[in-house]
């Protein structure tokens, strides 16, 4: 077997959500004798995302950094996403900053991970967009609506409204559910 094979197979864990077959055909390429690559790991982190398993991806990052296998954006990216839908914004931000100090290309989609994890302190998640802004990358509709709820969850929505129309947000259309969460009409 080789490291494409093996990779291979494994995605079709991941779509099925089998996290556990990810882990185990990773464990199967090392023993034999097969070195992962950063796709084999990003399979698994891939795998932890929705299974909030945010903190073994974070021990498997160390350990391909362990095997000198450099991460990519796409492999921090997904466990960004992974730390944003269990919360962990301190892990997502320091993600975030572990890519732009690398000089790794950054999308606005890694941003909106770490919006998203911050989304609970309506503050940090501002910030969050002001750091998207400020690398001068398009914010998405899902920075508007994480900015919408997030301010609106702490009653502070007159303000994400000023700065989504400050941005030049205001064009994007809003959805049923962030418009009530907001308290706009429909």
């Amino acid at each position: 077997p080789n490291t494409p094979t093996l990779t291979a197979g494994s995605r079709s864990y991941v779509y099925w959500r089998r996290w556990e077959a990810v882990f185990a055909s990773l464990v199967d390429l090392c023993a034999d004798g097969v070195q992962p690559d950063v796709i084999s790991y990003s399979n698994v982190f891939e795998a932890c995302e929705p299974n909030a398993r945010w903190r073994t991806a974070v021990d498997y990052l160390s350990v391909m950094l362990s095997d000198r296998i450099e991460a990519d954006a796409i492999a921090l990216s997904t466990i960004s996403w992974g730390c944003a839908f269990a919360q962990r914004w301190e892990q997502s931000t320091f993600l975030l900053d572990s890519m732009r100090g690398r000089g790794m290309s950054v999308s606005t989609i890694t941003y909106d991970s770490a919006m998203v994890a911050c989304a609970p302190d309506w503050e940090r998640a501002v910030a969050a967009l002001g750091a998207l802004c400020r690398v001068r990358l398009e914010p998405s509709a899902v920075s508007r609506d994480v900015i919408l709820t997030s301010c609106a969850r702490a009653r502070k929505w007159q303000q994400a409204a000023k700065l989504l129309s400050s941005m030049g947000l205001q064009h994007l259309e809003l959805d049923a559910a962030t418009a009530r969460m907001a308290g706009i009409p429909p």
